[in-house]
């Protein structure tokens, strides 16, 4: 995964990249990690502070995980929010069950196959 890489900016610091760098395992496993419990409670959606607890993650690693899973088609906001503990209202997610064409081998992400 060496897209974390190419997320750093030109001029910043090598010691910024190789971070990028050390980071892409983990980034990997957390957004497998949200996306396989996503898929386990659909149709249900969560907020990121439910994933964070049902994940073991913590809300800040799903918060940061959640645009890459939207931006690849894998999961979706249906609308509506719930309340977290602070009382706050937050966002729920859901994943995206079925897909068809070119989006369905990263569909597969996270599942081994």
């Amino acid at each position: 995964m060496t897209a974390l890489r190419t997320m750093s900016r030109t001029g910043d610091p090598e010691t910024s990249k190789d971070a990028a760098v050390s980071m892409e395992e983990a980034a990997a496993t957390h957004t497998g990690k949200i996306l396989a419990k996503l898929r386990e409670v659909y149709p249900y959606a969560l907020t990121p502070e439910e994933l964070g607890d049902a994940t073991g993650l913590g809300h800040v690693p799903v918060q940061r995980r959640l645009a890459t899973l939207r931006r690849f088609g894998l999961i979706h906001r249906p609308g509506g929010r719930r309340k977290n503990k602070s009382g706050r209202s937050a966002m729920i997610w859901q994943a995206v069950i079925e897909v068809e064409g070119p989006r369905q081998a990263a569909l597969n992400f996270g599942t081994g196959e």
